[in-house]
């Protein structure tokens, strides 16, 4: 009697949550249709000044007027014309029948009041579901991380891509700001930001945006995901021949195999449409323009390397380097490439052909973060046990270092480089900052603090 009595109290609990907006007097919230209306006028406004500013032709300002206006009458039809809601009072008198009867028609169909509550440890979530969770952890990890360093550039970095990938726009670019300032302005976070900030603002390339994007571009003038922006930018300002021109040679300059290659072919039969020519013509001769697609197995490489035995397997994969070799030797200013055959022979254990195309990818980036740890993780393979460190292994960690100076891996071998070296301060003032970005029950800290004391118990060289 008591559950239905608590039933009973809920359901009519649910129900006056239900009616109370119905019961409110009704308000005229702005409609999706109003934004755009406001978006394509101030289009039209930014077309009119590019006009008298000369930057646009009579006969391409005359085909982006047409298509901004064709947009606007789209969008006011669309608000004229949209389906009237049902009168408040019916909605409010339907829901305060219809819901507790489907709530109770339900439950007794479905309900199991005697079985007890299942334990939080034995329920699963979704796939979608428990990779939220994980991000949450990471949120939550990279906030305390970051209380005790809130100078940590990469940590913010880390944080904003968690926070976007969870929807929380406005967040992300908070963290990218905190991560700008944290890095001095660092191109690619600039270009990170700029991304951020449109996403926040629905897709519109907003004026703060673009001014992330050119600083961005200004550092890195390859930088992809600035281009297409800047291109978008354009396209939403109506100045839809600039726009394709960006998106054409990002096109024409992406291999093949760029996962946002798609997206940038439609942006181009978008701006293509909007001038009356051929898009997919257009995207064709992109296409055959592009480089070509790294020699990586696809699905059917690796259904077929599942029937080889091991000595096979390994041919395969040894013919499939040789031609990523052979197609970077065509195109070596192939960065994503030259990182590609570095993984390739880091895998095969062919060190010295790995570091040799690191060094060519870290000759083309030398302010990538990345790329100079993936360097410096090749030269790591040839250090032996307890031996010096070879000088171009300390060369690049000190790029490392000069770049995020609380980046694990500089901190470490250019203390031990210090203490082999006898500078023994140096040495420790590298590794305290070390311990401090460790969690204190990990084995690393339990490893670093034992150097660290054998270090300072060591007597000082007069």
């Amino acid at each position: 009697m008591l559950f239905w009595l608590a039933v009973g109290g809920l359901a009519l609990a649910a129900v006056a949550f239900l009616l109370l907006p119905l019961l409110r007097p009704p308000s005229s919230p702005a409609s999706r249709a109003d934004y755009d209306i406001e978006i394509y006028r101030d289009q039209l406004g930014e077309l009119e000044r590019d006009r008298a500013r000369g930057l646009l032709g009579a006969a391409e300002a005359e085909a982006a007027r047409r298509e901004i206006g064709r947009k606007l009458l789209a969008a006011d039809a669309g608000r004229e014309d949209g389906p009237r809601p049902m009168p408040r009072r019916t909605a409010a008198a339907l829901a305060a029948v219809f819901v507790p009867a489907l709530a109770l028609a339900l439950y007794l169909e479905l309900g199991s009041p005697g079985i007890p509550d299942q334990p939080l440890a034995a329920r699963q979530l979704p796939a979608g579901d428990q990779e939220a969770a994980a991000l949450e952890a990471r949120v939550a990890e990279l906030g305390r991380r970051l209380q005790a360093a809130p100078e940590d550039a990469v940590g913010w970095t880390e944080l904003g891509g968690a926070l976007l990938a969870l929807g929380r726009e406005e967040r992300a670019v908070e963290a990218y700001r905190r991560a700008m300032a944290a890095s001095g302005g660092r191109p690619e976070v600039a270009s990170l930001l700029g991304e951020a900030l449109v996403r926040a603002a629905s897709g519109i390339v907003t004026e703060e945006s673009r001014r992330a994007f050119d600083q961005a571009i200004a550092g890195r003038p390859d930088d992809a995901r600035a281009r297409y922006y800047l291109a978008l930018a354009d396209y939403q300002a109506g100045r839809f021949q600039p726009a394709l021109e960006g998106w054409r040679a990002l096109a024409v300059e992406s291999p093949a195999d760029t996962p946002w290659r798609g997206t940038v072919e439609a942006r181009i039969r978008d701006a293509a449409k909007a001038l009356d020519r051929d898009g997919e013509a257009l995207v064709a001769e992109a296409r055959a323009a592009a480089p070509r697609a790294a020699a990586l197995p696809g699905a059917d490489d690796l259904a077929a390397a599942r029937q080889m035995s091991p000595e096979e397997r390994a041919a395969m994969i040894e013919s499939m380097v040789k031609r990523l070799a052979a197609r970077m030797a065509e195109s070596p200013d192939d960065l994503e490439g030259w990182l590609r055959l570095g993984r390739a022979y880091s895998v095969l254990e062919e060190r010295d052909k790995a570091i040799d195309a690191f060094a060519r990818a870290a000759a083309q980036a030398p302010e990538n973060l990345e790329v100079l740890v993936d360097y410096a993780h090749a030269l790591m393979k040839t250090v032996p046990q307890g031996g010096a460190l070879p000088e171009r292994l300390v060369d690049v960690m000190r790029e490392i270092e000069a770049l995020d100076p609380r980046q694990p891996d500089a901190l470490w071998f250019l203390g031990v480089a210090d203490a082999q070296a006898g500078r023994k301060e140096a040495a420790a003032a590298r590794w305290r900052r070390l311990l401090t970005l460790m969690p204190p029950d990990s084995q690393a800290h339990t490893l670093v603090a034992r150097e660290l004391a054998e270090l300072e118990a060591q007597p000082t060289p007069p």
